[in-house]
């Protein structure tokens, strides 16, 4: 070996090295416990790295409460925090970090060193609006030149074509209803449609870091008035407003 050692370039020895290190971590990831799994989430650079992630699943699956996690994970690199059209802005001021609201599709193209979360993204991005999803590809085409990491949260994959799936890095799959993958896009039906998720804090994850599945608590910072931000406001009951409007004539006793 030390004779071997000595014909071998020092570069490929410290390759090996680095690779072998990366194997170890894998393995211990996979075995290890969370606190340990985030630990070496972190030294893995997974969210160190500009990536691209898409979130899909059933209504009221925490596929949100996860999205502004992973945001907050990959901020921790000197990135700033952004949602797409907020239905209620004033709600991301109770989050214990900065989250900024932004509504226009061009500010998108003028942010560098960032994370975007675009939450029901099939409301943003309509799949048959060309012009929005010509504009949506240049941004995803410089995302990793600008270091700008966008966070897709939707039932399914339908609003990104294929095209645009060649910019996704990580696929996350939380909890689906029965019947999902009858609906969805083949090329999705083929790699996850024998993922069984089942739980609220279950996901898989899939990307060139780790494929497993995990285990996701909800942080205490994420209230009722985050999880419901697009309920509609009823500000008066519909009968209440018509009998208001219309006096119904009193009736004399006979």
């Amino acid at each position: 070996d030390e004779k071997l050692g000595s014909l071998m370039p020092k570069e490929h020895i410290e390759k090996e090295l680095k690779e072998q290190e990366k194997t170890d971590l894998l393995n211990a990831y996979k075995n290890g416990e969370r606190e340990q799994r985030e630990r070496l989430r972190e030294e893995l650079g997974m969210f160190n790295e500009q990536a691209n992630v898409l979130i899909l699943g059933k209504k009221r699956a925490g596929k949100s409460c996860l999205a502004i996690s992973l945001m907050r994970e990959f901020s921790k690199y000197g990135r700033d925090m952004f949602f797409y059209q907020h239905p209620k802005p004033e709600v991301l001021e109770t989050l214990p970090f900065k989250i900024s609201n932004i509504t226009n599709i061009k500010q998108l193209s003028n942010l560098t060193n960032a994370v975007v979360l675009c939450d029901e993204a099939q409301k943003s991005f309509g799949i048959w609006e060309k012009a929005i999803n010509q504009h949506l590809r240049n941004i995803l085409s410089v995302s990793a030149q600008n270091n700008v990491c966008f966070i897709f949260v939707c039932h399914n994959s339908y609003f990104i074509n294929r095209s645009l799936f060649s910019f996704i890095d990580i696929k996350i799959i939380k909890e689906l209803n029965n019947g999902h993958f009858d609906l969805e896009r083949p090329y999705m039906k083929k790699l996850y449609e024998d993922v069984p998720v089942v739980g609220i804090n279950k996901f898989f994850i899939d990307s060139d870091y780790y494929r497993g599945m995990e285990v996701f608590d909800k942080p205490e910072w994420y209230t009722e008035e985050l999880s419901f931000s697009y309920r509609n406001e009823i500000t008066q009951d519909f009968f209440r407003r018509l009998m208001n409007r219309v006096k119904m004539p009193s009736r004399k006793a006979e």
